[in-house]
């Protein structure tokens, strides 16, 4: 019998350990078909992969629900940029609870919410963005190879801007190289060329054809735009575009893109007709993620349905929005306009029985409230009734009057209020996001306050995920709280806005000295002559007749334009922060032209892209010269008739060598520079305008050039990363 159990026991065993081997080569060759399958599909790699956190793109590339957001990424593309919740979720073969789960998670990153009569439209959104290469943003050295090639590669159309007359030096191949990289690291390499196209476009509308403002903004044929048919910007409803116009069938303005003016001005952007045709649903695409400028923060809205139904539901009533023209010059509807007029940017008062009155010592009230630490005590013996907290003073409630956020408005805008944004941390201080945490390890969170200011201003129900250093949060700003997602631990948030004294305000001058205040229009832009005996004409005219001495000046007039200048300022003051606090170089700079250019720069400044350039020696951009004898040479040649040429204020910055190919700013020569192209312009403020008559031959106007130089040298301007375009 133990003979028997012996040999039972001994097969037994044998048998079991068959199976063991069975099994391993069973486990063996399914790895080894999944290697296979790998290597067939082209997208992963034959190495095994290291563990990746997380929150690591890995991770989030492996997530099911990751993979299909890619999948609706290019559903969408391929649709037109959009597409409805309810096709969208069938498409990708969602169920009920997968729906609302690819909702909750991709809604703020690579979707957005928009709606489109009574149907929710699902928007595809992506962090990819030309301007980060082209300005020199955080991202532009990742994806400049990819970007470049974008630009060269026009959006519009299947042609190189270069060739053929210029061979291009970047790739024309969306998949090779770092190309792939960029796309695969965001998980667009599905997408073909015309969906990536599309994509880029409405997530940066400053590559579409700008729409005149002045043109919407009042009433008439030609509505405040003083250029009227000569305008290159599109005279068009901007409600019919970015939605739905109020006033539809009623309306005055357009309705469509297929009048001939419009069409040709289309035309002048590269737009083919196929563009054209979807031109609207771009438009109202780019409308809804406007709201997030920056691509890299996640945007969760509480309820997505009731956000997008009114998006200005959380617009503060007009009666209490503190009018900006009125305090950056004058409100041209006067008594009639609806907003609050005064001439600080905040304004506090208190409900008595007679209705809204004006708190005593305002500024020290707005200081107090600013300063965060001081709570709602104040070094006076009223300030202790206020309480900012329950905004009452005594048994009276109290109330702010502001100017509008300095988010909801172009970032030229003088006088806007800054909002920014706290947590209090155990030892009670209250810490802005974005910035450096005192008394710790240097770490700051991924988000600032201009950041958090944007989704306060689209919902202010809304949540709001983070990181700092390694810690997840979440910011509710409902209940005004941020929460560690790994501990749960919670704490206050506060807003507040940045103080402005009255001498602040003061300062803040919205025009030059030297500008006659009485003529310069909220919109548009005036031409002053300015008086022969003056020095301010004496000066134009030194620096003209340095180089043209024979000719006769008729007049100069000064271009008073308060968009412009204040544009101008704005770049002027980003430059100098990437200069590291050290002003930029700014030159006066001549810039001829025909007269029939005259209204069209005065009104929308200096560019090339419409306008045209007079050569591309030097680059793609506005040519300027230092000497008025090389600008005269491309003004107009018809004999025994006045000439005009611009005299502009120019933000130069270094000089870099550059090549006919470039569309960056450059010059001549870097040692004596004579010749400048700019292409960004903002960069320019058209200044003066000189009319003259030529009387005299004039050299040739190389001879008037700097000496040397064969090779033209690029200008490494530093603009800041937006819009915006």
């Amino acid at each position: 019998m133990r003979e028997e159990t012996r040999e039972e026991r001994k097969r037994e065993r044998k048998s079991e350990e068959c199976s063991e081997e069975e099994r391993h080569e069973g486990e063996r060759n399914h790895k080894k078909r999944k290697r296979r399958d790998r290597n067939k599909d082209g997208h992963r790699s034959k190495r095994r992969e290291p563990h990746h956190s997380p929150g690591s793109a890995k991770h989030r590339a492996a997530n099911p629900i990751n993979e299909k957001a890619g999948q609706a990424q290019k559903l969408m593309c391929s649709a037109g940029g959009s597409l409805g919740v309810g096709q969208l979720c069938r498409s990708l073969g969602l169920s009920s609870s997968q729906a609302k789960h690819f909702m909750a998670q991709e809604v703020g990153k690579s979707v957005m919410l928009r709606m489109e009569g009574e149907e929710q439209m699902l928007v595809a959104r992506s962090a990819l963005r030309l301007p980060a290469c082209l300005t020199g943003g955080p991202q532009g050295a990742l994806f400049s190879n990819l970007l470049f090639s974008f630009l060269l590669f026009h959006l519009l159309t299947n042609a190189c801007v270069l060739l053929p007359r210029t061979p291009c030096s970047f790739s024309h191949d969306i998949t090779s190289g770092q190309n792939l990289t960029v796309l695969e690291r965001y998980q667009l390499q599905v997408l073909d060329i015309e969906e990536l196209r599309r994509l880029l476009l409405q997530n940066d509308p400053t590559f579409l054809p700008e729409i005149c403002k002045h043109y919407n903004c009042a009433n008439g044929p030609y509505g405040a735009c003083t250029f009227q048919a000569d305008c290159q910007k599109l005279h068009i409803c901007k409600y019919f575009l970015e939605g739905e116009c109020r006033y539809q069938t009623r309306c005055k303005r357009p309705h469509h893109l297929q009048g001939p003016d419009t069409l040709s001005k289309l035309k002048k952007w590269g737009m083919g007709d196929r563009w054209i045709l979807s031109l609207q649903q771009i438009y109202r695409n780019a409308c809804a993620l406007v709201p997030l400028l920056n691509p890299f923060i996640s945007y969760i809205p509480a309820v997505p349905s009731a956000a997008c139904a009114d998006q200005f539901s959380n617009t503060p009533d007009q009666s209490e929005e503190i009018c900006l023209y009125y305090i950056r010059k004058n409100c041209i509807f006067k008594d009639k306009c609806m907003k609050d007029h005064y001439h600080l940017p905040y304004r506090w008062q208190a409900l008595r029985a007679n209705g809204w009155e004006d708190m005593d010592d305002m500024e020290s009230v707005e200081e107090a409230y600013c300063n965060i630490s001081n709570g709602y005590h104040l070094f006076k013996p009223w300030a202790l009734d206020l309480n900012f907290d329950t905004m009452t003073y005594k048994s009276c409630r109290l109330r702010r009057l502001s100017t509008p956020s300095s988010t909801s408005k172009p970032p030229h805008y003088i006088l806007t209020t800054d909002w920014l944004w706290y947590w209090k941390d155990e030892f009670n201080r209250w810490n802005e996001y974005g910035k450096q945490v005192r008394g710790w390890v240097p770490i700051v969170s991924d988000i600032c306050s201009s950041n958090v200011e944007k989704a306060f201003l689209l919902d202010k129900n809304a949540t709001i995920n983070f990181k700092a250093g390694s810690q997840t949060y979440e910011l509710r700003l409902k209940d005004m709280v941020q929460k560690n997602l790994e501990s749960g631990t919670e704490r206050k948030v506060c807003r507040r806005p940045k103080f402005v004294s009255k001498e602040d305000v003061k300062n803040t001058e919205p025009i030059p000295s030297h500008w006659d205040s009485a003529q310069t229009p909220d919109l548009g832009f005036k031409l002053v002559t300015l008086d022969p005996t003056s020095s301010e004409h004496n000066k134009v005219k030194d620096l003209f007749h340095s180089t043209l001495r024979t000719v006769s000046i008729l007049s100069i007039e000064r271009i008073q334009n308060l968009s412009l200048w204040e544009v101008f300022l704005w770049q002027r003051e980003q430059m100098k922060k990437q200069n590291g606090g050290k002003d930029v170089e700014e030159r006066q700079l001549f810039h001829g032209t025909s007269d029939s250019h005259i209204d069209a720069i005065c009104q929308q400044n200096f560019d090339w892209r419409i306008c045209g350039a007079h050569g591309t020696m030097y680059g793609k951009g506005s040519y300027f010269a230092r000497d008025a004898s090389y600008s005269h040479t491309y003004t107009n040649y018809r004999v025994s008739q006045s000439r005009v040429m611009f005299l502009a204020r120019v933000l130069v910055g270094e000089f870099t060598a550059g090549n006919p190919s470039y569309l960056r700013p450059c010059v001549n020569s870097v040692s004596c520079p004579s010749i400048f192209v700019i292409f960004e312009k903002h960069q320019i403020y058209p200044e003066y305008l000189i009319k003259y008559l030529y009387d005299a031959p004039i050299c040739d106007p190389l001879a008037f050039s700097s000496k040397g130089g064969a090779h033209p040298i690029i200008c490494s301007l530093g603009t800041p990363a937006t819009t915006a375009g």
